[in-house]
Formats: C-alpha cells, structure tokens, sequence
C-alpha cells in the first residue's frame, strides 16, 4: 500500500525537480548558442528571490521593474511580497525617500544596472539570472556562467 505524501514531501520533491531543471541551464549543449527559459523555471528563481529577501534584513517600500524585460519578474515579486509596484526605464531617477527593490531578468554584461545605479545609488537589485564575472548583487535567483543568449517566455521567440 502506497503512503500518502505529505504536504513537506510534496513541496520538497517539487522543488528538487525545479532545481534540477534551473541547472539544466547550466548544462545546456555546446551546439546551441540561446537557451530558452521555461515558466516553470522563472517561478523557481523568483520563489528563491523571495526567500533570499524574506531572509535579509531589508525592507522595501517599493518593488521597481525595469521596463521591459524586469516587469515580469517584478509583478510577481511584488504579488508574492505585498509590495506596491513602479516602472522604470535604466535612465529613471526614481522618488527620494523610499527604499526600492530594483527588478530585472538578467545581469550579463551590467550596463543597465550601473546606469540605473548611477542615477538611484541607494537602490537594491534582485535579478533572476546574474553572470558570475560580475560584482555580485545583494539577491538573484540563479549564478551562472552566461555564455548563452537567454529566451525568456514573455519574449518573442
């Protein structure tokens, strides 16, 4: 007779096949020049977002999508932290005051990010895949060595 999972067992074994496939792309085949990217995988790196933040020390009044490939991930991160949510292009300069969590898919070369850091220096940054040549950020979601062009699903294909 077969036992029952229990909702721990369930979760777990969930979240390992999650991993499991968020390492696939670190494993992706040499032929290929682009990866793309499942749903399933966009909410695994934002449910570990959302721990690494719920962890930190840090509170935020605000979570800020960088327009257009950060709005995704930040609307679910603003849904999952009961954070109120803005847009931004990199050149925004964004209210004094407040602390904001500022929101992109990808941290590859750091253009956008030191140009957004440049004009909002007390600004934090969550991003889901982060290049492991730069600086480290405070949160991300995945570090790896990004030596594919990504395909997110809310892009063309």
């Amino acid at each position: 007779m077969k036992q029952k999972q229990t909702d721990f067992e369930f979760e777990y074994s969930e979240w390992s096949y999650l991993k499991e496939r968020a390492e696939y792309y670190k494993n992706l085949s040499l032929k290929k020049d682009y990866a793309h990217v499942d749903w399933i995988i966009i909410e695994y790196l934002v449910s570990i977002l959302v721990e690494k933040i719920k962890q930190s020390d840090e509170e935020y009044d605000m979570i800020v999508g960088v327009n257009r490939g950060g709005l995704i991930p930040a609307v679910m991160l603003s849904h999952k932290l009961g954070l109120p949510l803005l847009t931004m292009q990199p050149d925004d300069v964004l209210p004094e005051g407040l602390r904001h969590l500022i929101v992109d898919e990808i941290y590859d070369t750091g253009n956008t990010i030191t140009k957004i850091k440049a004009n909002n220096p007390t600004a934090d940054f969550a991003v889901l895949y982060h290049n492991i040549d730069l600086p480290s950020l405070k949160f991300y979601g995945l570090k790896i060595a990004l030596d594919k062009w990504l395909i997110f699903p809310w892009e063309k294909q």
